[in-house]
């Protein structure tokens, strides 16, 4: 049997890592989040059957942009030492490289490890709310999204999940969809040595 793991790393500062595990038939078999890559690193390491399951992993934004319409024109007025040298800020640095380091031990031993973008994702399968990102209608959205659109076959349906716990459950159907090539998939472009993909 295979299984599909979607991992969604919380943006930053927050340590927040969401995971789910899904079957073949769409039944959520695992749903957690843990609190650090410690933990993290604790859960995959005793994963069995590593070789039958295939794991995406979301992009988690970096803290350094403001999530704002103006973010690439923004600037940072602090005062500096003048007799210090100032080191650029590196704007272009959109994504977080948290778990990179983790994710390219385990390369070679899961079926398949993609990354994606979560908002680009959410807008290739209809999945844009119009309500404010990650606020609690937005999140009550995508849950009935994921259990009526989708017939994923969720453990609670009448609590509210927790937005990094919804988003691991989308990134493990993502998975299924590429194993089971119901969707074709396009890499975007490489990050830290996995490839991230589009559909």
């Amino acid at each position: 049997m295979n299984f599909y793991i979607g991992v969604t790393p919380a943006n930053e500062p927050s340590n927040e890592i969401g995971v789910c595990i899904l079957d073949n038939n769409l039944n959520v078999l695992y749903l957690d989040r843990f609190s650090s890559i410690k933990e993290f690193n604790f859960f995959i390491s005793n994963l069995s059957n590593k070789e039958t399951t295939s794991l995406m992993i979301s992009l988690p934004m970096a803290f350094n942009l403001l999530d704002a319409k103006w973010k690439l024109n923004a600037q940072k007025t602090v005062l500096n030492d003048l007799n210090k040298k100032v080191l650029p800020k590196k704007w272009h640095n959109l994504y977080s490289e948290k778990l990179c380091n983790l994710l390219l031990d385990y390369k070679d031993k899961f079926n398949i490890i993609y990354r994606y973008n979560i908002k680009q994702i959410r807008m290739m399968l209809n999945l844009q709310s119009p309500y404010i990102n990650h606020s609690s209608a937005d999140c009550r959205f995508l849950q009935n999204a994921l259990k009526l659109k989708f017939k994923i076959q969720l453990i609670n349906n009448t609590n509210l999940y927790p937005v990094t716990q919804l988003e691991a459950i989308l990134g493990a159907y993502c998975a299924f969809l590429i194993v089971s090539s119901k969707k074709e998939i396009k890499i975007s472009k490489t990050f830290h040595e996995i490839e991230v993909v589009k559909f």
